[in-house]
């Protein structure tokens, strides 16, 4: 628990100092919000599509669970079988001959079905780190408009002064 912890705050951590460099960036650069927040948009469809990838790869993990547990079930069963023919026989070193190569098959897929799960395990990764990119991106886009219309709206203040305190003595023509 205490290392999900840690690794929660790292990451949040990484997030804070990312938001920040991109806001400063739309301060130091205003007319960078509105792009910012187009990449975060995109960045959110790309994220979106892989989620049908990191899916698809879930799928594969479950399929290759499956295979695994059938392929054990049916060397069980033919172990079983070849215990009962070991009774009526007496030929034990045909069973360990079949043991033996069931087992080796067993090994391998369970070998091949690693590389599924990592690949499953990386799909989920990249499709959290688009999903936060994206995020951070459009808010941070959307911060930036925030800091330009209230700039907008402070030179609009003062020119309004301005232009009252040009015409204050001055009568209003009927």
């Amino acid at each position: 628990m205490g290392a999900i912890i840690f690794t929660f705050i790292i990451l949040l951590c990484i997030a804070v100092v990312i938001m920040y460099l991109l806001v400063t960036l739309i301060k130091w650069r205003s007319n960078l919000a509105r792009k910012i927040e187009i990449i975060g948009y995109t960045i959110l469809i790309a994220s979106i599509l892989w989620t049908a990838v990191a899916n698809m790869t879930n799928d594969m993990s479950t399929g290759s669970d499956y295979l695994i547990l059938d392929e054990k079930l049916n060397a069980l069963w033919f172990l079983e079988d070849k215990k009962i023919a070991y009774i009526k026989d007496g030929d034990i070193g045909s069973l360990q001959e079949q043991h033996d190569r069931w087992y080796n098959d067993l090994v391998d897929l369970e070998v091949s079905s690693e590389y599924v799960k990592k690949q499953e395990e990386i799909a989920k990764i990249i499709s959290y780190g688009l999903f936060v990119l994206s995020t951070l991106f459009i808010s941070a886009g959307r911060i930036g408009e925030l800091f330009v219309t209230n700039s907008n709206e402070e030179e609009v203040n003062k020119r309004k002064s301005r232009y009252r305190s040009r015409f204050k003595g001055r009568r209003r023509l009927k």
